[in-house]
């Protein structure tokens, strides 16, 4: 299905791929971010809504876990400040309590809709400040292991991502 897509010639924002092993990761970039300079971060959310295809083959069953990295000074990848807090609670237990990333089911007007929302409080935080660039990449949890995928609407689509900020003014 990537391929239909990928090798369409199409640049659309309509749908990000994600895939386990050495499948794609997702950037996603938040240009905009620093007009909150001066702005305390209290809670934020990044949700993606899943595309599902009828014709996929369902043993490809959607990614369990996504997880946000950043690049480091030498262009790795490593995980974004929550995921590390999240994980430092204890494993997979504090990734769903406190991250989230997991896929999880909802109704909108009688129709059932899969979607991800992660915690993302500290890192906005911290790329409002200037201490991390305006990009972010979706992978899968445990990559190496998973060959488990997902579709997920992007910015040009019908459900796109959204970033829920609640944020406090900075007395400083």
């Amino acid at each position: 299905i990537v391929n239909n897509y990928l090798n369409s010639g199409n640049k659309s924002d309509s749908l990000a791929f994600l895939q386990g092993m050495a499948g794609t990761i997702v950037k996603l970039q938040m240009p905009n971010i620093k007009s909150l300079d001066g702005k305390i971060v209290n809670k934020a959310e990044l949700e993606f809504y899943v595309r599902e295809f009828d014709n996929d083959d369902p043993a490809f069953k959607p990614v369990s876990n996504i997880l946000l990295a950043e690049k480091n000074s030498s262009g790795k990848y490593v995980s974004i400040s929550d995921v590390i807090i999240a994980v430092s609670n204890g494993a997979e237990a504090g990734l769903n309590k406190y991250f989230g990333g997991t896929v999880v089911e909802e109704s909108v007007n009688g129709v059932k809709l899969l979607k991800y929302k992660m915690n993302v409080s500290a890192h906005l935080q911290k790329m409002i400040q200037g201490k991390s660039d305006d990009s972010i990449y979706l992978t899968v949890y445990r990559r190496p292991e998973s060959a488990n995928r997902v579709a997920l609407y992007g910015t040009g689509s019908i459900r796109p991502p959204k970033l829920k900020i609640t944020y406090t003014d900075s007395i400083l």
